[in-house]
């Protein structure tokens, strides 16, 4: 089985924005359309795809990171604004941002085809520019089989 690369995130507060609602609904029907490689074959694969995200952050493992997200991976942040890729990596990279507890609990996961939605809760804490940050949140994660992944 092909790992999954991760293609969106929408932390808390997002689905409350408009536009991050709009930019959900376009990217799950953008994701039908890109090359197919086959059904997912479990929930298992994708929930240790979800743990092995948490756990690249936790380490500040950036090859991991890259490697995991899509090349057109986008998320919304919790102030509805969209972020990509390489803006992500950069803060990781740079040290920006350390997560030093990451956790998840409640996953579910949906499957649809090729495409994986997770949604659960979730704990993390991170020095953001030094800055204590964190708390508890919900979160929808949206992950894809894709050849060469």
């Amino acid at each position: 089985m092909a790992p999954f690369v991760r293609i969106g995130f929408f932390p808390p507060g997002s689905g409350t924005n408009e536009r991050s609602r709009l930019f959900c609904a376009l990217l799950l029907s953008a994701a039908a359309l890109l090359p197919q490689s086959g059904p997912v074959e479990s929930e298992t694969a994708v929930i240790q795809a979800e743990r092995g995200w948490n756990d690249a952050y936790l380490r500040s493992d950036f090859a991991k990171l890259k490697a995991i997200r899509a090349g057109d991976y986008m998320d919304v942040t919790d102030d509805g604004t969209f972020d990509t890729r390489t803006t992500n990596l950069r803060s990781i990279k740079s040290g920006e941002e350390k997560f030093t507890a990451l956790s998840v609990s409640n996953v579910m996961t949906r499957i649809y085809g090729d495409v994986a939605i997770n949604t659960g809760a979730l704990h993390m804490e991170l020095l953001f520019r030094g800055v204590p940050s964190g708390g508890d949140f919900l979160f929808t994660d949206i992950w894809q089989k894709r050849k060469g992944s």
